[in-house]
């Protein structure tokens, strides 16, 4: 498995997502990942699936979760 970064943009921004690219070319994407809120990610999400599926590639999607669990600055644990 490999990591790649797609770059995406629209008129309400641009930002990368990193994806796993897996050994039949697919890719997978961790909802999370994607920024804003629900309805911004699932829109993201679709646009980014659809480009891909134009180049003959499929996105796997985790919903509900993130590729690397991140710390908040009100985290107890969080160092100080």
């Amino acid at each position: 498995m490999y990591c790649r970064t797609l770059n995406y943009r629209d008129p309400c921004g641009r930002f990368a997502i990193l994806v796993e690219e897996q050994p039949d070319g697919s890719f997978k994407l961790w909802e999370f990942d994607v920024p804003g809120e629900p309805a911004r990610r699932r829109y993201v999400i679709d646009k980014v699936a659809e480009s891909l599926a134009r180049q003959s590639k499929k996105l796997h999607v985790v919903w509900g979760q993130a590729r690397v669990q991140r710390k908040r600055a009100d985290d107890p644990i969080w160092p100080s």
